[in-house]
């Protein structure tokens, strides 16, 4: 009887439409198996909806928001690329859509887990407009000891993430390059492309060397750099040649997202997010002027000698402060130089806008309620200090929980432009298992653990030692370190 039964399913598959090019593959997994005659059997039962799925490819292209970049520099592997948006978008689109997508997942030492897949994430970590778009990985490339500058593309890094496809086309490929591979894969699906670049291009104008070299001088010099192609005409010619080529894919369409401010990420410590961190009674600082910031590279300085724990008082705190000199703090004419580059990539962004084919998503809005400190779940305020909720232990990638909400921006936007109904992300549950987030109300977080976290941050100490105790605060602050760690 079970055997009659089952033929029975197999020949129901055979004339059940399906998104797969296998006839009568209803779960979209490339062949016809015991596990179709399952999901066969469960369409008889009305335990399916045996309505096919609609056929999407999803290509990635960007840095190392989208690489999947936490807690360190190019810090990037597979515990950190299934936090970042592109993955949580993917699992969103994957419940309404046969969607063909895979995350080059990365060991910690930058070797790719499975180099002979084909890679849908292409986003790399410190990636300019002009690395996406010139930037190699060669198909002989043997991995070598390298030293790069923070603001420089990894070749290593590039390599593993676009590997097999310069061996496949036997030929040296940028990310750009890979994307138009890939895509032309797909001839007969639609293809979702998100592209979210800039960032590189104006970033490290204010945070090299961990923000000890701020300067007006330095910011102008990067901010008007031809030769790496910085400046702001050639950033926005890019930009145009990017999404002109990916506009001539067939069936495609791009979500592009808008650039954050680089001026004001947890990266950056106002007088009012040091007060939040000290630790002496009534933290008051005077030392620095309204609308000035210090560097991560300064703060954590002066945080490890002692600074800001509970014997250190105001007077202390503000004197050495004062000390710092104009190469650690971010000034208010400073601020205005670099956002108004953001004001104006942004502006020539939204003119790239094309009614069904380009959508602008307003990734800006995100990062700005992160850094208003206005984003609140089941009454638990979010800050945006590294520690309290908006960022990685690396003060500037995103924790799962704002990858969340950068999901649901480009989800909103697919729906809106392809008449999907994709659901959104469950912000709440992502949060609520985020290492990132502040549980006692300290603003320490106990982060994911010391074999995830990047270097820097293990040398610093930046976790919470325990997350459930207000008195137990991160060593970088409080001087003791972890009992057992």
């Amino acid at each position: 009887m079970y055997v009659t039964l089952i033929t029975f399913v197999f020949a129901f598959l055979w004339i059940i439409p399906s998104s797969s090019n296998v006839n009568g593959d209803l779960n979209n997994d490339g062949s016809l198996d015991l596990n179709d005659a399952i999901f066969g059997l469960q369409l008889l039962a009305g335990m399916r909806d045996d309505t096919p799925k609609p056929s999407y490819v999803m290509i990635n292209l960007g840095d190392s928001l989208t690489n999947g970049t936490q807690s360190g520099l190019k810090n990037v592997h597979e515990d950190t690329q299934k936090n970042g948006f592109a993955e949580i978008l993917a699992n969103q689109l994957r419940t309404k859509v046969a969607l063909t997508w895979s995350n080059p997942y990365l060991t910690k030492n930058k070797v790719r887990k499975k180099p002979d897949e084909i890679p849908y994430n292409l986003g790399v970590d410190s990636a300019t407009i002009k690395d996406l778009m010139t930037t190699k990985a060669s198909p002989d490339y043997i991995p070598v000891n390298i030293n790069v500058l923070p603001s420089q593309l990894d070749p290593n890094l590039l390599n593993a993430l676009m590997s097999p496809i310069p061996k496949i086309k036997n030929a040296p490929v940028s990310q750009l390059e890979a994307a138009l591979h890939v895509a032309s894969l797909h001839r007969n699906k639609k293809i979702i492309f998100t592209l979210w670049i800039g960032n590189n291009d104006v970033i490290w104008s204010v945070t090299n060397n961990f923000g000890t070299e701020i300067t007006m001088e330095k910011i102008n010099a990067y901010l008007n750099d031809v030769a790496n192609q910085h400046d702001l005409e050639t950033v926005k010619s890019n930009l145009t040649h990017v999404v002109n080529q990916l506009k001539a894919v067939p069936n495609s369409h791009i979500f592009i997202g808008t650039l954050p401010y680089m001026t004001r990420p947890a990266f950056f410590f106002t007088k009012e997010d040091i007060e939040r961190l000290a630790q002496f009674p009534n933290p008051e600082i005077t030392a620095l002027k309204e609308g000035e910031s210090i560097g991560l590279g300064p703060y954590l300085t002066l945080a490890s000698n002692g600074i800001f724990n509970a014997s250190s008082p105001n007077a202390t705190a503000n004197a050495y402060i004062s000390q710092l000199t104009d190469t650690h703090i971010l000034s208010p004419n400073e601020i205005q130089v670099v956002d108004a580059r953001i004001d104006a990539i942004n502006a020539h962004i939204n003119t790239l806008r094309e009614t069904g084919t380009v959508t602008i998503v307003n990734t800006f809005e995100i990062f700005q309620k992160v850094y208003e400190n206005t984003l609140e779940i089941n009454g638990h305020k979010i800050y945006k200090t590294f520690g309290c909720g908006g960022f990685s232990f690396d003060a500037f990638h995103p924790s799962n929980t704002i990858h969340a909400y950068l999901a649901n921006a480009f989800i909103e936007k697919i729906n809106e432009s392809l008449h999907l109904a994709i659901p959104l992300v469950d912000v709440k549950s992502i949060f609520e298992n985020d290492p990132y987030q502040d549980r006692d109300g300290d603003h320490f977080a106990p982060g994911p653990g010391d074999d995830i976290i990047g270097v820097e941050a293990r040398q610093y100490r930046l976790y919470d030692c325990d997350d459930s105790r207000a008195d137990i605060i991160a060593p970088f602050v409080s001087g003791m370190p972890c009992s057992g760690k």
